[in-house]
């Protein structure tokens, strides 16, 4: 990414703007040293089309060292109801909160880590080896902690963080570490759409369900990366016809089943809107149906099936209440407000809901192993940007050369305070000075109170 590359400047956020006329057909990336902590929310401009995102705000993730274990626990400022697990090992090695504004995750450690087993690898939790042979022997100990904020699927500003121990001899006690890490993807391709036709006239529509992103190219995604802007479409053909549709109980699954997260339910309504919001038209009459949502996955599976099913409704499926604000394209029209139905449509109940499903690959950055005991911010961002959130308004990260900035800065302000007041102080003394040899000349027969006092007394007199 452009904004994690850049070394001009520190890059906070960046904006991606639609194409313009006049300008091409190519979206316009543009980088911002400055985010809405910085500038304030009011520097941000409403610009139809165009996606901002700004870096995520830090944590508070502790590491803690025995010589059996290694205790990893995050601080939130709100009750946690997510998970903590190790990247890959989410069945075996992770902790999910419980409400609280505490949750740990307990890793096990061989207490002697020359013998612990394959090349390098801990296999059951993931952990890492990175040995060093000399006049100490000391042996890091290195694991991916992903903080997911939903209890079920990863979505965008979860974080993926490199932390470890190093273990010596007996002299001396574990050291705690917080590694620096880079990012790479890599994984196959699948199919990812799905059609229905409902066949009773000639004017029977076609529906197809995709996925795509908002390039414009209007293809099919195949597979995509966790927190990209991503379109569930519901395309009717032709727009025209005289049914419409509706989507309900819309699921998303891992490859294997286990693990399930629903987006809509039995009336098309969001049961997260935050995650996936309600289907609506994709232009005012039209039958097609849209949703814009962030990519996410599940921790134990980068293949994601979503499945749900469309409902035809002869002349157009009223939209539904969801509450707080949401409506969704859901309910049918009652039975009195629809038209008498031909013999060739009569055979075809409305009430048949017609099962459709795709499959989409959605990859989750792979952290790199980092030089041992190099520093670093040790925080890796899953989509390396995220909204800004007012809960964090007065927190501040900050790198160590910043802070060594910051210290150099106070001190010269401190020194330039105390040469001011110096140079003050001197005036100061000085005018006193001036002040009294003034008052040391002066004839104080001037200052009587009557002409009578104002005399000359001779020394012969």
């Amino acid at each position: 990414m452009r904004c994690n590359a850049e070394t001009n400047f520190r890059c906070r956020g960046f904006s991606l703007r639609p194409p313009e006329p006049g300008r091409g057909a190519a979206w316009l990336c543009v980088l911002h040293g400055d985010d809405t902590i910085s500038a304030g929310p009011s520097a941000l401009y409403p610009l139809p089309g165009a996606l901002y995102a700004e870096r995520a705000a830090c944590i508070d993730l502790r590491v803690s060292c025995s010589r059996r274990l290694m205790t990893v626990t995050l601080q939130s400022a709100g009750p946690f109801q997510g998970r903590l697990f190790v990247m890959g090992r989410s069945d075996f090695c992770g902790a999910e909160g419980r409400g609280s504004t505490s949750t740990s995750l307990t890793l096990p450690l061989d207490p002697d880590p020359p013998r612990l087993p394959g090349p390098g690898v801990n296999d059951r939790c993931g952990l890492r080896l990175a040995r060093a042979f000399g006049d100490t022997n000391r042996t890091l100990v290195s694991a991916i902690v992903v903080v997911q904020r939903n209890p079920i699927i990863q979505t965008r500003g979860d974080r993926a963080v490199r932390v470890g121990c190093i273990l010596a001899g007996e002299e001396s006690p574990p050291q705690n570490l917080t590694l620096g890490a880079s990012i790479a993807v890599a994984s196959p391709e699948v199919d990812n759409n799905g059609t229905a036709i409902l066949n009773v006239s000639s004017s029977a529509p076609t529906v197809r369900l995709r996925i795509t992103d908002l390039s414009g190219q209007d293809q099919p995604l195949h597979e995509t990366q966790l927190g990209d802007t991503l379109q569930l479409r519901i395309d009717v053909t032709p727009d025209t016809s005289p049914w419409g549709v509706r989507a309900t109980h819309l699921v998303a699954s891992s490859a294997d089943g286990q693990d399930s997260y629903l987006l809509l339910d039995s009336r098309g309504c969001p049961p997260d809107p935050h995650t996936f919001p309600g289907l609506r038209p994709v232009e005012p009459g039209a039958r097609s149906l849209a949703a814009t949502f962030r990519a996410f996955k599940f921790p134990s599976s980068a293949l994601v099936r979503f499945g749900l099913k469309v409902h035809f409704c002869r002349g157009g499926c009223a939209p539904v209440n969801c509450g707080a604000g949401i409506a969704s394209s859901g309910r049918r029209r009652r039975a009195g407000s629809t038209s008498t139905s031909s013999p060739s449509t009569a055979a075809v109940p409305e009430d048949i809901d017609y099962p459709m499903q795709l499959a989409i690959v959605v990859h989750t950055p792979k952290v790199l192993a980092a030089n041992a005991g190099a520093a670093a911010s040790g925080i890796i961002t899953i989509d390396s940007v995220s909204q800004y959130d007012g809960r964090v308004e007065d927190m501040v990260c900050m790198t160590g050369g910043t802070l060594v900035a910051l210290a150099a800065g106070a001190l010269l302000l401190q020194a330039v305070i105390l040469v001011v007041c110096c140079v003050g102080a001197r005036r100061h003394i000085a005018s006193h000075d001036k002040l009294l040899q003034m008052q040391a000349y002066t004839n104080p027969a001037w200052s009587a109170a009557t002409p009578e006092d104002r005399r000359v007394t001779w020394a012969d007199q």
